[in-house]
């Protein structure tokens, strides 16, 4: 992470601070969920997003000045721009889930309840399906 040389990057963390600045990231894509809590981020280009729990996801590009204000505990999927591709969404406990993985494609699902997370990739094109036992974030990452 300190050398920013990764295809992609999954990560949770805590905001503590009312107010925050995001780090830089230029050379990435990121989108941005919430598991507790809510924020608003205010981007340099002039755009404002509500993340709120458990529902928002919110794509942006890693390089403009991102402000945050609000405690969370969010949920980040940062993708290396022109290298990789990626969405994140919620599917709620219970929720049975079928997609299509094409060859070279990840998907992570985190088990928002215990924190488990389990990662996949297609070697040949094949498909992933799932009941959740809890409610979960699917994340899926393929290279362009």
């Amino acid at each position: 992470y300190a050398e920013r040389k990764f295809l992609f990057r999954i990560s949770t963390a805590k905001v503590e601070l009312e107010e925050s600045d995001f780090t830089s990231l230029p050379d990435y894509m990121r989108l941005i969920a919430s598991l507790e809590g809510g924020m608003v981020l205010t981007h340099g280009n002039g755009e404002t997003a509500e993340i709120l729990p458990l529902s928002t996801v919110h794509r942006f590009d890693g390089g403009i000045p991102t402000h945050c204000v609000g405690k969370a505990r969010d949920l980040n999927l940062m993708l290396r721009k022109g290298k990789a591709d990626g969405e994140l969404r919620f599917i709620e406990k219970g929720e049975f889930t079928a997609l299509p993985m094409p060859a070279g494609q990840f998907a992570l699902v985190y088990d928002i309840e215990t924190g488990d997370a389990k990662l996949a990739r297609a070697d040949e094109d094949d498909s992933l399906a799932f009941s959740a036992e809890h409610g979960c974030a699917l994340f899926t990452i393929r290279e362009i």
